[in-house]
């Protein structure tokens, strides 16, 4: 484990004596990095960014197939994306990545009958989660084969496939 420290350890400092203060080009790092073979666990990546944005590393070696690099101060790479709005269009296919259950919307004004039919063609399981202001137990995970419903007065409120 202390191996691996001191490796990684060299090599960045090799690195920096190269290519002189924040002028190392990521063809010099991962080229070393290769040679050695301790592209693991990301380290030459955020070493990278790390030694590109001026900041100071701090290598830890957990286990001996994995090494942990860390930057202070931390590094922004990129803007977070933002999350989904909350709002699903039923209209068509979701472009946002983290959308999912758009396809719940074809169960929503269904009757319930309609909706266990719709569900049967699909394959999926149809749970109602919640009937008239009663609320019945479900569980937590992620099931694609599954259909969870809100349904009053006999109509689907709302669905989610998942």
């Amino acid at each position: 484990m202390a191996e691996q420290q001191d490796v990684v350890g060299q090599l960045l400092r090799e690195a920096a004596e190269e290519a002189g203060p924040l002028e190392l080009g990521v063809e010099q790092l991962t080229g070393s990095v290769r040679r050695r073979r301790l592209a693991r666990a990301g380290a030459a990546g955020l070493a990278i960014g790390c030694l590109a944005a001026g900041a100071v590393l701090t290598v830890q070696a957990l286990r001996p197939s994995e090494v942990a690099v860390a930057a202070k101060p931390p590094v922004v790479t990129a803007r977070p994306t933002p999350g989904p709005s909350g709002e699903v269009n039923c209209t068509g296919k979701s472009t946002d990545p983290l959308m999912k259950g758009w396809e719940s919307c074809q169960y929503i004004g269904l009757t319930l009958e309609q909706g266990r039919a719709q569900a049967a063609t699909e394959h999926r399981d149809f749970v109602i989660v919640w009937r008239d202001g009663v609320s019945y137990p479900i569980t937590m995970e992620l099931r694609p084969t599954r259909v969870t419903v809100k349904v009053e007065h006999d109509r689907i409120t709302q669905a989610l496939i998942g």
